[in-house]
């Protein structure tokens, strides 16, 4: 069962997000970019970035025997292909995206993380963040300058310290966590969380489990009615039906 949705708030001229997925018999691909720039270059970076994963992976992966390994050259095919193109282009100079992705496999799903997009795991009414913020803010809460509370509303709040297609080189985070048939799963990109806290998506999948469309959909307008300030793009994950 699979809801996505991506929407351009209520503010921004132009939705720099970017997600898609892939259902196949031997796999699941969930991805989700947000992309930054100049003009129309983060919509350039972010799309560009699921496409590139996406291709990489859809004919790479019966090569491999180690997922790990896959998916981080799938990142690296698509830092490449976004860095590369950055330098051909001046409208295109410095564009960049952050980009979550799920890779759901023989029971198990791999999460790869760069930038401050999110995936958390959500049961039995309790949710949980994975992935860990590449962000300015993150590190000051890690170094106790700043509380959890103190960071919602910091101005450096949208300054990320890792993304793909800056430099020819990019460092990933790679969780690996076991599929559960109880659990939902959220990718979603910083334009949620920064409106809607983490507890309040839970009582919007506990009440629509059988439509995550549905639950995007309310997600994505109660962020527009808290402001809209960015773009907002969310896929959600889980359960046995084929709602798409």
């Amino acid at each position: 069962m699979v809801g996505a949705i991506s929407d351009i708030g209520n503010l921004r001229a132009v939705n720099e997000d970017y997600l898609d997925y892939y259902i196949c018999d031997s796999y699941q691909l969930y991805i989700v970019a947000d992309g930054m720039g100049g003009h129309n270059a983060g919509d350039v970076a972010s799309k560009m970035c699921v496409h590139k994963i996406r291709e990489y992976i859809n004919k790479k992966y019966c090569e491999y025997d180690n997922i790990k390994d896959m998916l981080a050259n799938a990142v690296r095919y698509a830092n490449n292909a976004i860095y590369f193109k950055s330098l051909s282009d001046k409208k295109y100079k410095g564009m960049g995206t952050t980009l979550t992705l799920a890779f759901v496999c023989n029971n198990e799903i791999y999460v790869v993380n760069v930038g401050d997009s999110c995936f958390f795991v959500i049961k039995d009414e309790i949710i949980t963040k994975i992935t860990k913020d590449h962000s300015l803010v993150q590190q000051f809460i890690d170094d106790g300058i700043l509380t959890q509370d103190e960071a919602k509303d910091h101005p450096n709040k949208n300054i990320i310290t890792r993304s793909i297609g800056i430099n020819q080189d990019v460092e990933i985070d790679l969780f690996v966590i076991e599929k559960d048939i109880q659990s939902f799963y959220l990718l979603c990109t910083d334009g949620l969380v920064n409106d809607v806290d983490y507890k309040e998506i839970v009582p919007y999948i506990t009440k629509n489990k059988e439509s995550l469309y549905k639950v995007c959909s309310e997600l994505v307008a109660l962020v527009k009615e808290r402001g809209g300030r960015d773009n907002v793009s969310l896929i959600i994950f889980g359960g046995t039906n084929n709602d798409r």
